[in-house]
């Protein structure tokens, strides 16, 4: 009986893990240029790069609309609130001298004419 060596073995395994290797290479590669193909009809890459910088700048812009818009909502309830608070104040204060005005009217104190309407 003859026996294969070790050695003989190996390099026959080496010898197909090669093969396989370069097989599996080509295989990549043609399924890569497909690919690309597919991707890339004409074969002119900047139309496709120039593409998606488009989708790229327009994302940009809407995100940044966004914050644009955010800072205007925040700008826009500062200012209510600072109306609203400037309206309660203004009342406040328009109370006040209608019950002062009451008050000296009770009192027998003279007021004007003008204030005599509003009370």
């Amino acid at each position: 009986m003859s026996g294969v060596t070790r050695e003989e073995v190996q390099v026959i395994v080496d010898e197909a893990f090669a093969s396989h290797e370069l097989r599996e290479q080509e295989l990549v590669d043609k399924r890569l240029e497909q690919f690309r193909h597919e991707m890339v009809p004409d074969g002119k890459t900047r139309p496709h790069k120039d593409y998606h910088q488009t989708l790229i700048d327009a994302a940009r812009a809407a995100e940044n609309a966004e914050q644009e818009r955010a800072k205007m909502y925040v700008a826009m309830q500062a200012k209510i609130i600072e109306k609203g608070i400037e309206g309660v104040f203004g009342t406040l204060k328009i109370l006040v001298l209608l019950g002062i005005g009451a008050l000296a009217l009770k009192l027998g104190i003279k007021v004007p004419d003008w204030l005599r309407a509003f009370l």
